[in-house]
């Protein structure tokens, strides 16, 4: 077996996929360990329990923590809590020391290693692994340990001056950890030591949410921080992806100002937020910000599968809300955006208040549009929308030359079967609104004639009209 070419045997480990089988390869003769070491510790999944025997390997075997390129961290199944604080052997004493700013602070440090937060071990982890590209996370989320590392590494400060850490990481991943638990959602100013990555280009993050802070009080927090530093435009991330239940109507505008070139930008929106009430998605915070990227900006998916509160009705208070928080305002000016997805009210502005802002479509969307997206669409959206789409259709040619596909959402749909009573599943006939269909008909005709891909159905946000009354 260990005659066998170099290129063959990394051929067949490459296909092995469980962690355990590649690990276990290497004991099978020197030869293979030594050609297969890389490869098999190149991607490493976790639990928050293994942390601190992998990181005592680590130590043990630089050349282990050398081939690390990916690593998903897991929570334990079962009970979080860890079952006995585990050891703290002086090598990692000795780590901690290094890397903390006083005796004080390594000395709460290693309290909280004792106490087995995963944000304690995590940072320690991220310090060793040199070559790490690739960080994926659904755990708990780490804090203050974590940011220490982070800013360390990326300032380069000692050791990281000359034992450097995380200076080839470039995608990090954040998911949900418990999507039904209010409380379990991340800070924004937990993760703005991110942006000081060099080589950071795709965030991707879950539950977000500003804090107790408003539009005013932001910009004390940014100054008082020293995070929040020299950011604006300065991070290489092109890609930011915050795709599901996040509440960010401040701080997501921090994070496009400090990105030099975005090119995609998810955000979708919940409107609870533990502790702090509702907050409803407000489109304007997000336009300033993303106009500074159009010149970089190709996809925009701006909270069309979130949620929002504020909607054609005239609100009680006229203080709730202004016209300007409904509608987005014109995408032409993204020079390069070619997906679009986005909800009816903030695509297009018929609030009563707004009349002295009514663009023609056409005029709005942006010349480069390839794919448009629009969600929510109620009977009142429905005409004003096909009326426009109709006219985009009619000057494709010359202005939008590389449309190529148009979606339509629903607000409403309808069931020939009578309101059940209490809790209960749509019916197998649910249907869009027989009068939303019409008014979308001529648009599918045109779109056929065109070649253009063309749909209109029904999401999950949609509300149902029973035409076989009460039940």
């Amino acid at each position: 077996m260990d005659r066998l070419p170099t290129e063959l045997l990394l051929a067949i480990a490459g296909e092995v996929p469980e962690q355990i089988d590649r690990l276990n390869l290497l004991r099978v003769c020197r030869t293979w360990r030594e050609t297969l070491l890389d490869l098999a510790y190149s991607a490493l999944e976790v639990e928050t329990l293994q942390i601190p025997q992998l990181i005592e390997t680590l130590l043990h075997d630089p050349e282990i923590a050398r081939s690390v390129r990916r690593i998903d961290v897991r929570d334990q199944p079962g009970e979080r809590e860890w079952p006995d604080p585990p050891p703290i052997s002086t090598n990692v004493q000795a780590l901690v020391g290094k890397i903390a700013k006083s005796p004080k602070e390594a000395t709460d440090w290693c309290s909280d290693l004792h106490d087995s937060p995963p944000d304690s071990w995590t940072a320690l982890l991220l310090a060793l692994v040199p070559n790490l590209k690739t960080l994926a996370w659904d755990t708990a989320w780490p804090g203050f340990w974590v940011t220490t590392v982070v800013l360390g590494a990326s300032n380069r400060e000692p050791p990281f001056d000359t034992q450097p850490a995380l200076q080839s990481l470039s995608r990090v991943e954040f998911t949900l950890q418990d999507p039904d638990d209010p409380s379990d959602y991340i800070y924004f100013r937990e993760i703005v030591s991110l942006l000081h990555l060099r080589f950071l280009r795709y965030l991707s993050m879950e539950k977000i949410k500003d804090e107790a802070y408003s539009e005013g009080g932001l910009s004390r927090v940014r100054a008082a921080h020293p995070n929040f530093k020299d950011l604006v435009g300065t991070s290489p991330i092109e890609i930011l992806n915050l795709s599901a239940q996040c509440n960010l109507n401040f701080g997501a505008g921090f994070l496009i100002n400090a990105c030099a070139n975005l090119r995609e930008f998810i955000y979708q929106h919940e409107n609870e937020v533990e502790e702090f009430g509702y907050r409803d998605f407000r489109v304007r915070a997000f336009r300033d910000p993303l106009l500074g990227q159009k010149h970089s900006l190709e996809v925009l998916h701006l909270n069309d599968t979130g949620e929002s509160g504020v909607g054609i009705e005239e609100p009680e208070d006229e203080n709730d809300f202004e016209p300007a928080d409904r509608w987005f305002g014109s995408f032409a000016e993204f020079e390069r955006l070619r997906d679009l997805r986005v909800r009816a009210q903030n695509l297009l502005n018929l609030h009563p208040s707004d009349s002295h802002h009514l663009l023609i479509l056409k005029d709005v969307l942006p010349r480069s549009l390839k794919y448009l997206h629009v969600a929510h669409c109620d009977e009142a959206y429905s005409v004003v929308l096909a009326d426009g789409l109709l006219g985009v259709l009619t000057e494709r040619k010359e202005l939008f030359p590389d449309l190529e596909q148009i979606f339509i959402y629903a607000a409403l749909a309808e069931s020939s079967q009578p309101q059940p009573a209490g809790p209960h599943r749509p019916p197998s006939d649910v249907r869009v609104l027989a009068a939303i269909s019409e008014r979308f008909a001529p648009v599918m005709a045109m779109c056929k004639r065109a070649g253009i891909i063309f749909n209109l159905s029904l999401r999950n946000d949609y509300k149902i009209v029973y035409l076989g009354g009460d039940a």
